[in-house]
């Protein structure tokens, strides 16, 4: 009888590891994150600009599942606001727009990067060079994914962005 109550406990506990997040690494060294065939890999945030309470993050989602995914938003603790927002340049002028909802076909994979796709974030506090950022992507079917962006040196020049403001690109 103490044998089946530890099997059944075994059991519940075995079911629920599998439905958490799994850490891994690619050939980069950079995180992966795999959860219900759903990928993150190599998440990073640029290290915060004093002054400057708003951030990005970038990373490639993978939808390794046999069902489209709609991403429909994202959340970190501390952090007041956490959008999807892609960046796009005509006539000259970089502007940046909300997107409410993102769908990622099966067997597909998004890049989220500077000058495209990326999560803003805003009210966020200072973050340092080698701290990790906490995230989690919020989908249509009720599901969401935890992962971590390491906070990295940005190379190359920083962008402030601004909300529906159209910049002259240099």
């Amino acid at each position: 009888m103490q044998s089946r109550k530890l099997a059944a406990v075994l059991a519940v506990i075995l079911s629920a590891m599998m439905l958490l997040p799994v850490a891994a690494h690619d050939h980069g060294a950079r995180p992966v994150v795999t959860a219900a065939g759903v990928e993150v890999r190599q998440a990073w945030s640029p290290a915060s600009v004093p002054g400057v309470n708003t951030r990005s993050v970038y990373f490639e989602l993978i939808n390794g599942s046999a069902a489209p995914l709609v991403i429909i938003g994202a959340e970190s603790p501390g952090i007041t606001g956490v959008a999807i927002h892609e960046t796009s340049t005509a006539g000259g002028l970089t502007s940046m727009a909300t997107v409410e909802q993102l769908t990622v076909p099966p067997g597909q994979r998004v890049s989220f990067s500077p000058q495209g796709l990326h999560l803003m974030l805003t009210g966020a506090e200072h973050h340092r060079q080698g701290e990790l950022l906490p995230l989690r992507l919020l989908f249509a079917d009720g599901t969401s994914l935890f992962f971590e962006a390491p906070v990295r040196k940005a190379s190359g020049q920083h962008q402030h962005h601004r909300y529906d403001t159209a910049i002259p690109k240099s």
